[in-house]
């Protein structure tokens, strides 16, 4: 913007103007410079300065005058144009504001339409929420995931947190230790185990609070440390039950063991049987579908200390790891466990084996008699019967859970 001037001529505006008699005093001066230059003197009279009006301006001053007051519109002119290029950057540039403008534009749109950039984050966001409610299934359903628990922090551990759900008082709930009017129970898993120093426990059937009394009813089938103590780590598959007895012998023969192989799905099954002169008969299908007789763990009580018949206090099922940790050490599952299947009834092989090939659907067999039934879980708190027992487990620390993982 120009600033207004102090002295301007005829009615024009207020941009600046050059004098008449500013413009008279350079042509008196030229005239006398012009004297000088041409004669080496001051001017004489001979030198004419041409008329002048009343107002002491000769009639050439008066047409420079004319002249310099005829150019100034271009002047005023170039500077409109110079103050319109601005105005039209603002308002009409194609190639400038115009571009701005698209650019401003894409943002907005990839907020709400680009399916290439900001369009992909939208469903990048709605993966967790698929991970616990959204994701379905093959059958239309949420999709399953696996539980993953942790490892022993060391074989000794008792500090660590205690990680593990639980199923208070079962046998006053449709499943006592050895089944329903002595029925049996038959328990199915798929379990992937991660290497660790220590004891294991996928399961237990068991006293619960926190005690352990070895003539009492417990059962258990896992990974037991070969050097049969907290610093093993290399195991071998074992049958837990009473007396504290640690049972190894497949059905290959005495003195037979079965070692762990580590970070592998495997289908599992444990069946309690209880025979008619109260021995219990326990069974651990190590690698369902294979039945060979390596691949099948089996032990017959006596019916004497062993024999189980005594409940003990507060039973529980717990998964994860042992009731008594405090005062031995942590023995906690360390892998991934998927489907789950709780049957109040000792199921046949050729039962376990047709159930054995999809732990996601009940065959007519297990269905007859379930007690629970989880096909994968959607979430660490998706811990109800699917069967529509409206049986539930709970987690014995509701701040220490197991996460979820894919399987």
């Amino acid at each position: 913007m120009r600033s207004p001037a102090c002295c301007s001529r005829g009615p024009k505006d207020s941009s600046p103007r050059i004098t008449a008699g500013f413009l008279a005093s350079l042509l008196v001066l030229a005239t006398a410079c012009t004297g000088k230059i041409g004669e080496g003197s001051a001017p004489d009279a001979s030198v004419e300065a041409g008329p002048t009006d009343a107002a002491g301006i000769s009639a050439d001053a008066e047409e420079s005058l004319a002249d310099a007051d005829a150019d100034p519109p271009d002047a005023d002119a170039g500077l409109a144009e110079a103050d319109s290029e601005p105005a039209g950057a603002d308002a009409a540039a194609p190639d400038a504001d115009a571009g701005l403008a698209e650019v401003d534009a894409e943002p907005a749109g990839a907020d709400a339409a680009a399916p290439d950039a900001d369009g992909g984050l939208p469903e990048a966001d709605a993966e967790p929420a698929g991970v616990d409610a959204a994701a379905p299934d093959d059958g239309g359903l949420p999709a399953r995931f696996a539980l993953d628990f942790p490892s022993n922090v060391t074989g000794a551990d008792r500090a660590a947190p205690f990680v593990v759900l639980q199923y208070d008082d079962p046998q006053l709930d449709g499943l006592p230790f050895a089944g329903p009017n002595h029925a049996g129970v038959t328990y199915m898993w798929r379990v992937r185990l991660r290497a660790q120093t220590g004891y294991y426990v996928t399961l237990w059937w068991s006293q619960g609070d926190g005690g352990f009394t070895p003539s009492d009813q417990y059962v258990g089938g896992h990974p037991y440390p070969k050097v049969a103590n907290n610093t093993g780590t290399t195991h071998r598959w074992e049958i837990a039950a009473p007396s504290g007895g640690d049972y190894f012998d497949t059905r290959a023969g005495p003195g037979t063991s079965k070692d762990v192989v580590y970070d592998v799905w495997r289908t599992q099954a444990l069946r309690v049987l209880r025979n008619a002169n109260a021995s219990k008969t326990y069974t651990f299908y190590m690698d369902l579908p294979s039945i060979a007789p390596d691949d099948v763990l089996e032990w017959t009580s006596g019916t004497g200390g062993d024999v189980a018949e005594t409940i003990p206090q507060s039973p529980k099922i717990t998964i994860g790891d042992s009731p008594w940790y405090a005062g031995y050490q942590h023995e906690r599952l360390s892998g991934l466990l998927g489907e789950l299947i709780i049957e109040a009834a000792a199921r046949s092989e050729a039962e376990i084996l047709a159930q054995a090939q999809d732990l996601r659907n009940l065959t007519p067999a297990f269905a007859a008699d379930i007690w629970y039934f989880k096909p994968g879980w959607r979430s660490v708190d998706d811990v109800t019967c699917e069967a529509g027992t409206g049986r539930s487990f709970h987690w014995a620390d509701a701040s220490n859970k197991a996460t979820l993982a894919s399987f």
